[in-house]
């Protein structure tokens, strides 16, 4: 955002089409305002999130609900408390929506069909009144460090003031209720009375703001002097930094500890004892909206601490040695004569009926295994289908198939009846009873293929639990596949805005185009789909990426080849297979 465009009043328009609804848009943008359009609430939250809105203007006729009801709703929430708010519509001769839209807590309601000359009028009289109101009712706006924040609160007693601070963070969104210099009410996320001050000094920074308004009796839930209040979270606040530099590392993995965790412990010890055994990694714990980060950090270190958790190394740490390693002294026959078959293979496949039989297959005799999860099982089906198909068109016939609990499936390839290779789909989350089901299998295992679909913050934490939870249990050849798949005419990936968080969907072949961000218009430059998954994983570049297009049987096929490969010469070679392997990662391979 430019500087001018930061100087420009900001204007939320809510509406179904908010573009071409009464040309509204266009006509404030050329009267010089900044104007956001946006359908639903969701976006618009979003929106609200990133800017510091001036005014909102809402359409009667809206996707998810009515104006009036969507400007109750905003009323209700600490942002839109004090943003002037302009209702726009069709109306009846009884003024029925417009006595609707006061009662809903609009501050002017403009009917329809209207004069645009008197529409820019009332808008620039609400732009004028809050700007008044911004300079008389608040005495007080600005950024301050965990360290100047006391000073805020003292100041505030010592003037003896009466009103609202607001301080906003990134753990979210702190209100202290003062009345005569004396703090009568505060609450915070999963906090409230005395102790939301200790959190919010435990803020590394923050936005302050103080407006004088006079409390409810409501409001009044206690009465303490903000200096003693502070001298009293000193302590805690001290202990909360040092604790921090006591935090393993961000990509620690957690490990069941030498002792069972009582079942009368805290819940928020049990919830993250739970969720750190199920592949959570650290920063996932600690910015969990269930508690914050101060009551997750102590929890957490507690757990250490007294046994209940370990701390292991990162599941890629030392990925070349530790991969290679775990192939000595191993067979792979069953894997070398599965690769002679799959490179025997003549392109376009031999189409076979789906009905073919398999042969009969001996499940208790233990055959190596393949991984293959994600965080979209779907694309984890279409490069199944695709390995069926090959299957068939191998050997004639299909492969032997057992279902297991949790949406798990092993899918048994048989070049011949005593070769045998066992690729198992999991699903995207895995559960202690679908762990205890696979430990067994971990003797077995050959390789894992993870299939990384999307990019954004929540399916990396998705595909890293997987990562972390598998490699505890295998130290082998993990390829990461990033899966080609149309949607329409392009094949996309999910990633993050840099600046706001918004999911984009970009264009798998876009590298280098530029994009603009719906939601706080940063210019987006499109990434190379690997590298920007190397870098949002953190993985080593020993690590192999590929991309491939699931649902394409010759693209399956060199997949398989590249794989099997891959375990076999680590097989064949272990003295020199690392020095290799780092040697041929240094590029990304593209399948």
């Amino acid at each position: 955002m430019s500087d001018q465009q930061a100087q420009q009043p900001t204007i939320l328009f809510m509406a179904r089409d908010p573009d071409d609804r009464y040309s509204l848009k266009y006509l404030l943008e050329k009267e010089g305002y900044q104007v956001f359009g946006r359908q639903t609430r969701e976006r618009a939250a979003q929106l609200m999130s990133v800017y510091s809105l001036d005014l909102i203007l809402i359409d009667l006729d809206l996707h998810e609900s009515t104006g009036i009801e969507y400007c109750h709703y905003l009323r209700k929430t600490n942002y839109a408390r004090v943003v002037p708010i302009m209702l726009i519509g069709d109306d009846d001769e009884h003024g029925t929506n417009c006595v609707a839209a006061y009662e809903a807590g609009a501050d002017d309601f403009v009917p329809t069909p209207f004069v645009f000359g008197v529409c820019l009028a009332k808008i620039r009289y609400h732009l004028k009144g809050r700007f008044r109101s911004q300079v008389v009712a608040s005495s007080m706006s600005v950024v301050v460090s965990a360290g100047e924040l006391p000073g805020v609160l003292q100041f505030l007693e010592v003037e003896q003031k009466t009103g609202q601070l607001t301080i906003k963070s990134t753990p979210g969104t702190a209100v202290l209720t003062i009345k005569e210099g004396k703090l009568i009410n505060a609450h915070a996320p999963n906090v409230e009375g005395r102790e939301t001050v200790t959190e919010v000094l435990c803020w590394d920074s923050s936005s302050v703001v103080f407006t004088d308004v006079e409390p409810s009796e409501e409001d009044h839930q206690f009465d303490d002097s903000l200096t003693r209040v502070i001298m009293n979270s000193a302590v805690q606040v001290d202990e909360y930094r040092a604790l921090q530099k006591k935090l393993p590392p961000q990509s620690a993995v957690f490990l069941q500890g030498d002792k069972r965790l009582p079942d009368d412990a805290a819940s928020v010890q049990r919830d993250l004892h739970h969720k750190a055994v199920l592949g959570h990694g650290r920063d996932e714990l600690l910015q969990d909206h269930n508690y914050t980060e101060r009551q997750a950090t102590v929890a957490l270190l507690e757990l250490i601490d007294d046994g209940y958790l370990k701390v292991g190394e990162a599941p890629y740490h030392d990925y070349a040695a530790r991969s290679f390693s775990s192939y000595v002294g191993k067979d792979g026959s069953n894997l070398r004569l599965l690769l002679k078959s799959l490179r025997a293979l003549q392109f376009p496949l031999k189409q076979l009926s789906n009905e073919t039989a398999p042969i009969s297959i001996d499940w208790t005799t233990p055959v190596p295994v393949i991984i293959v999860t994600g965080n979209k099982p779907e694309h984890g089906h279409l490069l199944i289908n695709s390995i069926l198909q090959i299957h068939r068109s191998m050997t004639g016939r299909n492969p032997a198939i057992r279902k297991h609990l949790g949406g798990t499936t092993t899918y048994r390839l048989s070049p011949d009846e005593h070769h045998c290779v066992d690729i198992i789909h999991l699903p995207a989350e895995l559960n202690p009873a679908i762990l205890r089901w696979l430990d067994p299998q971990v003797p077995y295992m050959a390789g894992i293929l993870l299939i990384v679909s999307d990019q954004d913050r929540y399916n990396i934490h998705i595909n890293l639990r997987l990562m972390r939870l598998l490699r505890q249990r295998f130290q082998g050849v993990a390829y990461h596949l990033v899966p080609r798949v149309m949607d329409g005419d392009v094949a996309i990936f999910k990633m993050d805005c840099e600046k706001c968080g918004y999911k984009l969907a970009v264009d798998i072949d876009g590298v280098g185009d530029t994009g603009i961000c719906p939601i706080c218009n940063a210019e987006i430059i499109m990434p190379d789909c690997l590298d920007n998954l190397a870098r949002v994983m953190r993985l080593p570049r020993e690590v192999p990426i590929v991309q491939a297009q699931p649902d394409d049987v010759r693209h399956a096929h060199d997949l398989l080849c590249l794989l099997l490969d891959t375990i076999i010469y680590s097989m064949d070679h272990p003295e020199k297979a690392e020095q290799d392997e780092a040697k041929a990662s240094s590029t990304v391979a593209k399948a």
